[in-house]
C-alpha cells in the first residue's frame, strides 16, 4: 500500500513539474513612439540647430519561448520600425526680405532585429500574472525612408539609395529591450498578453566619414511601444 502511495505522489510531483516547464510561441503586434538620441561634433552644425521629435512606429515579433517554473526565456524575429522627425530653416528670397522658415522632415528607419530575453512570471491570480523582461537585441539594418514639405506644403517621400545608406549607416547594431507584460489565462494552453515595451540602440548607428573631417556624429535610435499578442503552450 505504501509503494502505491508513494508511486502515485510521485506521478503527481513530476506531472507539476511538467505543467511549470513549458515550451510556447508567442506572436504580437506593437505600435508607439520613436525617436533618436543624437550628438554632433562639427563647427558648422550645432545641435540646437536640428530640433528632433518622436514620430510613429510599429512592430511585429515572434517568439518562441521556455518557461521553468516562473522563470522564462525567449528568442525569436521581430520586424522594427523606427525614426524621428526635426526642422530645418529654409531661406525664402522672396520680397520684401528674406525669411527664414522651418519645414519638418520626418525619418524612418526598418530593422529586422533578433531578441534574446528572460524574465519572470509573478502569479497575481489564477488567471492574471505580470511578467518583467529584460534582454538585447541583435539588429539587422535594412533602410531609410524619409518625407519632407517643400515651401508651397507638398509632400514627398524618397527612400535612401542602398549604396548611400550603406556608406551612412551602420548594418547591424545591439539593442537592450525591457518591458513588463501582462497576462490573463484563457485556459491552460491559451493566454492574452499585452504591455509596455522599450528597445534603445546601444551602438553609434551613423559610419565614420570615409574622408578624414571636422563633423562626426553619433544617432542611437530607440523605440516606447505597446505590444499585444496571444501566448500559446505548446505540447
Amino acid at each position: 500500500m505504501k509503494k502505491v502511495i508513494f508511486s502515485l505522489a510521485a506521478c503527481c510531483i513530476v506531472a507539476a513539474v511538467n505543467a511549470q516547464n513549458k515550451f510556447y510561441v508567442l506572436p504580437s503586434v506593437g505600435a508607439g513612439i520613436s525617436n533618436i538620441h543624437q550628438t554632433f561634433y562639427s563647427p558648422v552644425v550645432q545641435e540646437s540647430d536640428i530640433k528632433n521629435d518622436v514620430v510613429f512606429n510599429y512592430n511585429t515579433q515572434l517568439l518562441l519561448g521556455y518557461q521553468w517554473k516562473h522563470f522564462v526565456i525567449e528568442t525569436g524575429a521581430q520586424y522594427l520600425t523606427t525614426g524621428n522627425s526635426n526642422e530645418f530653416a529654409f531661406v525664402t528670397v522672396e520680397p520684401p526680405q528674406p525669411e527664414f522658415l522651418y519645414r519638418k522632415v520626418t525619418y524612418k528607419y526598418t530593422s529586422i532585429t533578433i531578441p534574446v530575453q528572460i524574465g519572470y512570471e509573478i502569479p497575481v491570480s489564477p488567471a492574471f500574472s505580470v511578467t518583467p523582461t529584460i534582454g538585447a537585441n541583435i539588429g539587422f539594418n535594412l533602410s531609410q525612408q524619409y518625407s519632407w514639405k517643400d515651401l508651397n506644403d507638398h509632400e514627398s517621400t524618397e527612400k535612401l539609395p542602398n549604396d548611400l545608406y550603406g556608406n551612412n549607416f551602420k548594418k547591424t547594431s545591439i539593442w537592450g529591450n525591457a518591458g513588463v507584460r501582462l497576462s490573463y489565462k484563457i485556459n491552460e494552453r491559451i493566454a492574452i498578453v499585452g504591455g509596455p515595451g522599450f528597445q534603445y540602440m546601444l551602438n553609434n548607428f551613423v559610419e565614420d566619414p570615409v574622408i578624414s573631417s571636422t563633423f562626426k556624429s553619433t544617432q542611437r535610435n530607440y523605440s516606447l511601444d505597446f505590444n499585444l499578442g496571444v501566448r500559446v503552450n505548446l505540447l
